[in-house]
């Protein structure tokens, strides 16, 4: 709860969310990770700047690294591909595609 409290926090007050999100789904601790991809699933679905291309080329690392991924990261992971999927029809196509595979 406090790591998805956080991820909420820091979308609605930094500046450099995209930024902060990014640093943050490459940590190697568990909880701060599953906060970068919770980040990423609010910004997907309340940034309207946020370019399709960043949204796809997250979708194709979902879709590579979500099994080897820790629990609570494959997780938050699975919430960045579902907010995605919500944006627009072309990113939700990519998106279940992506699920399927």
């Amino acid at each position: 709860m406090i790591s998805d409290a956080l991820s909420g926090l820091a979308t609605a007050r930094e500046t450099d969310r995209r930024k902060i999100a990014g640093k943050w789904m490459k940590a190697k601790g568990e909880w701060i990770c599953r906060a970068g991809w919770m980040m990423l699933a609010r910004l997907a679905m309340k940034d309207p700047e946020l370019p399709d291309e960043y949204l796809r080329e997250r979708l194709d690392y979902i879709e590579n690294n979500i099994h080897a991924a820790k629990n609570r990261v494959r997780d938050a992971m699975n919430s960045a591909l579902i907010a995605i999927g919500m944006r627009d029809k072309s990113l939700q196509k990519l998106a279940i595609a992506a699920a399927k595979r």
